[in-house]
């Protein structure tokens, strides 16, 4: 089987699983600017990177609560604000 074929088959297969995540990530306030969203950003952030470590990724969040995370240490590393809306390769 080609590895196209292969994560075609498994998005297939897990794509209640995703719609569900988007959901749940989506309920999140994230207007970042509001002091008064801060615990909800806060909370996204730490929502995100206990998904990205679950896909075996290192994941740290910043004091401004964004997040970095890559493969390892010789690998790409993204970091994307705790809303998910801004993500820029280093």
């Amino acid at each position: 089987m080609s590895s196209i074929r292969t994560v075609l088959d498994y998005a297939t297969a897990n794509k209640a699983r995703y719609e569900n995540d988007l959901i749940e990530f989506l309920k999140f306030p994230s207007i970042s600017a509001s002091p008064q969203s801060r615990t909800d950003i806060l909370q996204c952030a730490e929502w995100l990177a206990g998904r990205f470590r679950a896909a075996g990724l290192e994941t740290e969040i910043t004091p401004h609560q964004r997040l970095a995370c890559g493969g390892g240490p010789h690998r790409p590393t993204q970091t994307g604000a705790a809303h998910g809306s801004d993500i820029w390769p280093l």
